[in-house]
């Protein structure tokens, strides 16, 4: 069996470049979209493509407000 290469998508827009890169054999593991219009798009798109959802979810904020560890 062949891994795929996993992708985290930052900026993702509506997700089409997440699509070409599904489409060439990747796989989209997060999304990242602070706009909730594109994030919206990005969700329908793919429920209506019948693709799974991102193996770690969607965040729609900025990264600037994510804390990676709660210890800090």
């Amino acid at each position: 069996m062949v891994q795929k290469i996993k992708i985290f998508s930052f900026f993702s827009g509506c997700g089409f470049l997440d699509l070409g890169f599904e489409n060439s054999g990747f796989e989209v593991v997060f999304v990242n979209e602070k706009f909730s219009p594109f994030m919206r798009a990005y969700r329908y798109a793919r429920q209506l493509l019948e693709i799974s959802e991102p193996e770690y979810g969607y965040l729609e904020d900025d990264l600037y407000h994510v804390r990676l560890n709660s210890d800090k």
